[in-house]
């Protein structure tokens, strides 16, 4: 996955961006002061100002303006709504035909595509129909890409786009990316539009042919069930579905995973996310290993991870990152970089552990080799999920994160030597993500803060702290299951 470019790449790509007028309306010493109030606001990280300068920009209305955009918005991933708006307020022919003309070419970069699809999809018209579709053909070199257009039309019920989507699922069927977060994602926009769940795309297509002219996307309900043949059973961590063959599994193995949580009490309409099974207490049967019905969360999390890699096919790709936290050493809170990675050792502490640096493919040999390196895993230390899930993110052709802890995050930020809040890590995970569109599903142990201490600049309940696992889910496009 092609790395997305620094600061210093940014000036670069500013100073490319020509500031010829052409018929825009603003003059050229006009635009290149706009150019450096935006290059500066990049770099003391004033994104409010920033937003005020994209909002001047799109009175510009140009191919230019556009691209300085596009620039920014890469740089600066928490203006990307505000960047979108702007762009999209734009009406010119001019744009319109740049946007059509970037999603079109090869040689265009994941994220420069992502943020043109979304523009044109806010858009909306024909404009919004031909840059979607061509997003979807970028689904072989940059399915980051084909995701986001995915996501763009099961969100706006794109009736037009239907065809692009069934000819993608054609494309993915039978190859080697059958099984991979791509094609679950649009088998779920057909449903969600066409309210029918065929199994091929043979069958969408019959469907779809005599229909779509009159077509009127299915609103509320259900989609049927699947038709024409089942889908193949995939395997399951915590009794929920892992969606993907592209898998991080991300472990927390902090000091609280001692703990062992009380019998499962019966099940009584809890409210939001999915339940897990209830495992453990002896309710697996004589024949289960010990491991199987205990209550102490890190066994349980080695059980159902060892379990869950067991049942991956032989075509998936995995690996697992295993995480804590450690004390930074005085004075290292503040200074330096800090966007840099934390490293794996802190203080002669490893805190962040990988079973392999890479995706690794699920065979035999493999699995033996990750049940054994997660039978070693022992619990001890602080909670850093955020430098975990940032570790995650580096972790090439991955497409699926699955995260499981049982406590708040205890990070620090390194620009201010304070603790992160929740929404911050939020932030800062959804700016992560922005240009990735990997999916994160989140696994909590729903006793693991009941009754437990407020925690500065996090929250004052445990009820909070199950919060962030749901809001850290929803906004990356995965799903949350409360483990009983």
């Amino acid at each position: 996955m092609t790395s997305k470019p620094g600061f210093a790449a940014l000036c670069l790509g500013l100073a490319l961006v020509t500031s010829a007028a052409s018929a825009a309306p603003l003059g050229s010493r006009e635009f290149n002061k706009l150019k450096k109030d935006a290059l500066r606001a990049v770099a003391t990280r004033q994104y409010g100002s920033l937003r005020s300068v994209l909002g001047e920009l799109a009175q510009d209305d140009s191919e230019r303006a556009l691209e300085l955009m596009s620039q920014l918005v890469v740089a600066a991933p928490e203006v990307f709504e505000a960047a979108v708006e702007a762009a999209a307020s734009m009406s010119s022919d001019e744009v319109k035909d740049e946007l059509l003309k970037q999603l079109d070419r090869s040689s265009s970069k994941p994220w420069e595509k992502i943020f043109f699809v979304e523009v044109a999809a806010k858009v909306g018209g024909e404009t919004a129909v031909s840059g979607l579709t061509a997003a979807l053909g970028a689904h072989k070199r940059q399915p980051e890409v084909a995701r986001a257009a995915v996501h763009l039309i099961a969100e706006g019920k794109v009736v037009k786009a239907v065809d692009g989507l069934i000819d993608l699922l054609g494309e993915l069927e039978g190859g080697k990316d059958e099984e991979s977060l791509l094609t679950s994602q649009v088998r779920d926009a057909l449903s969600a539009i066409t309210g029918e769940s065929f199994a091929t795309a043979e069958l969408y297509r019959s469907f779809w042919a005599p229909r779509k002219a009159s077509f009127r996307p299915v609103t509320g309900g259900q989609p049927k069930g699947w038709e024409g043949t089942s889908e193949r059973k995939r395997p399951t961590f915590f009794g929920s579905e892992i969606r993907s063959n592209r898998v991080v599994f991300v472990i927390d193995v902090s000091g609280s995973m001692h703990a062992a949580d009380p019998p499962p009490r019966e099940r009584t309409g809890s409210p939001g996310g999915r339940q897990g099974p209830k495992t453990g207490a002896g309710e697996g049967g004589a024949e289960e290993p010990p491991e199987a019905t205990s209550r102490v969360r890190i066994d349980r999390a080695k059980y159902q991870l060892a379990q869950a890699i067991k049942a991956l096919p032989p075509s998936a790709k995995f690996t697992i990152l295993a995480y804590s936290g450690a004390m930074l050493p005085p004075g290292s809170a503040q200074g330096g970089d800090p966007d840099a990675l934390l490293p794996p050792v802190i203080g002669g502490f490893e805190w962040l552990q990988a079973w392999q640096p890479k995706l690794t493919s699920a065979s035999d040999r493999s699995k033996s080799s990750a049940a054994a390196w997660i039978d070693e895993l022992k619990a001890n230390g602080s909670t850093f999920t955020y430098n975990a899930l940032r570790a995650a993110f580096e972790v090439t052709d991955a497409d699926t994160i699955v995260l499981l802890s049982d406590g708040a995050p205890t990070e620090i930020d390194r620009a201010t030597g304070q603790p992160m809040s929740p929404e911050q890590i939020l932030e800062k995970i959804e700016a992560l993500n922005r240009f990735k569109r990997l999916r994160i599903d989140t696994f909590g142990f729903d006793t693991a803060n009941s009754g437990r201490a407020a925690i500065p600049g996090f929250g004052p309940s445990g009820a909070d702290l199950d919060q962030f696992m749901r809001d850290l889910a929803k906004s990356n496009g995965g799903a949350y299951t409360q483990i009983r």
